[in-house]
């Protein structure tokens, strides 16, 4: 597939989320986690936390968070395999008890390895449901990064699903386009930097961030000096990592580098 025919995909899957049907994106990065420990002799092992698989409506910004309970993992084995069946079982319970009008019509996978288990719990009863591979990176896992998240995840004591809106209150001043663009810049920076980041979300921690709130309440010029600075912070990084003279770039490919469009570089 050429550059060209890459770009097309991409713009066409981006119109493609905001048609009138319920569409979700689905990242099960973080469902299996461990922590490590040592002992008193030097030897290492792998403890099981929490872990966590998240849901995205980019119409609405709905937010779903899918905690699974550390007591999942006892007495398992090929916990990486199991990670994934776990994920595909839940997401068809949600589809199951979630209202009809709600359910998705297509459901987007950050990861190619939830393809086939997802494809093998909803063909009997959700086949009309598509399925694919997100077309662009896209790193929805940085979320766990964010204190508030991280908190409810590893204080859960049990395996439940948590509702939020990843958007906050953006859709008073924002179309659900802008909102989305918005999500993906965040979670970009947040993934190269997360303090970074967060220095600049914040203003240097100026702005604190409300306990009904994901993101700091910022004014429309706020929120347009933020998103150009994070801009900034992920296409510092990538041309860093990647030995790449930011002088030489065009404004299309920063701006693809900071969509996740960036197999062509």
């Amino acid at each position: 597939m050429t550059n060209n025919e890459k770009n097309t995909k991409k713009v066409s899957f981006l119109e493609e989320i905001f048609s009138k049907e319920v569409l979700w994106i689905l990242d099960d990065t973080n469902v299996y986690r461990v922590t490590i420990h040592k002992d008193l002799e030097a030897n290492l092992s792998t403890v099981p936390i929490n872990g966590v698989f998240f849901i995205v409506n980019p119409i609405n910004g709905q937010f779903f968070l899918q905690i699974i309970h550390t007591d999942e993992w006892s007495s398992q084995i090929r916990l990486g395999q199991l990670a994934k069946i776990k994920t595909a079982e839940k997401t068809e319970l949600m589809i199951k008890y979630i209202h009809i009008d709600d359910r998705p019509k297509q459901i987007i996978v950050t990861r190619s390895g939830m393809l086939d288990h997802l494809q093998t719990h909803l063909q009997n009863k959700y086949s009309d449901i598509g399925l694919r591979l997100c077309p662009f990176h896209l790193p929805v896992q940085a979320l766990i990064k964010l204190e508030k998240l991280h908190e409810m995840i590893i204080q859960a004591t049990e395996t439940k699903t948590i509702l939020l809106n990843i958007y906050d209150d953006w859709l008073k001043t924002i179309s659900n386009e802008k909102a989305f663009e918005r999500f993906i810049v965040i979670v970009s920076a947040l993934h190269t930097s997360y303090d970074q980041a967060m220095s600049i979300l914040t203003m240097s921690n100026s702005i604190k961030i409300s306990q009904i709130h994901l993101w700091p309440n910022l004014t429309v010029e706020q929120w347009n000096k933020v998103e150009i600075d994070l801009r900034d912070l992920i296409v510092r990084d990538f041309c860093t990592t990647n030995s790449i003279n930011i002088q030489e770039l065009s404004e299309k490919q920063i701006n693809d580098i900071v969509m996740g469009n960036i197999d062509k570089f």
